[in-house]
């Protein structure tokens, strides 16, 4: 019986590293990688999308379910377009959540805000993004749905373009 349930678990921490190699593999030992975009082909589309996006001046949600590859994306972002990006995860407090809202909802020059799929939440509203951009892909589908209707609430008056990224 024990072998049962060592299976499963090991497959998954497997599975997990595989992931996480695909979003970059510095990630998986960021002792061996340096962490330029170049080295994951990943990265590189999320940078080209984001030339797109941001040059129309739109506003994109970016999730992750890695808050490793939120750090490392935010890094990369702002190195690549001079601006920080708003990273909200499960380590945010209510009053910092709520201001990172506010600040992605009003201000101008808040157009990126990086997620944690898990950190997302109930009620969370983020109409002022035309872009949804899955960097990574959750093991229920149904999650990142859920992800993205954050931005299709009411309030919305865009069109919401959202990208699933997958790695071959």
């Amino acid at each position: 019986m024990p072998f049962t349930l060592v299976v499963p678990t090991v497959f998954l921490a497997l599975v997990q590293s595989l992931k996480k190699a695909c979003n970059h593999p510095c990630l998986v030992d960021g002792k061996h990688y340096d962490e330029s975009p170049e080295m994951s082909g990943k990265t590189e589309a999320l940078l080209d999308l984001m030339e797109t996006i941001l040059s129309s001046g739109e506003k994109v949600l970016i999730f992750t379910q890695f808050v490793q590859t939120g750090d490392l994306l935010r890094k990369m972002i702002e190195e690549k377009f001079g601006e920080k990006p708003l990273f909200f995860n499960g380590g945010v407090n209510v009053k910092e959540r709520n201001n990172l809202v506010d600040n992605f909802q009003s201000s101008k020059k808040d157009k990126v805000l990086i997620l944690t799929l898990q950190s997302g939440g109930v009620g969370l509203n983020l109409t002022a993004a035309c872009n949804v951009i899955h960097f990574d892909l959750w093991w229920n589908p149904a999650v990142e749905n859920q992800a993205t209707d954050r931005a299709y609430r009411i309030g919305q008056r865009s069109d919401v373009c959202v990208y699933r990224f997958i790695t071959k």
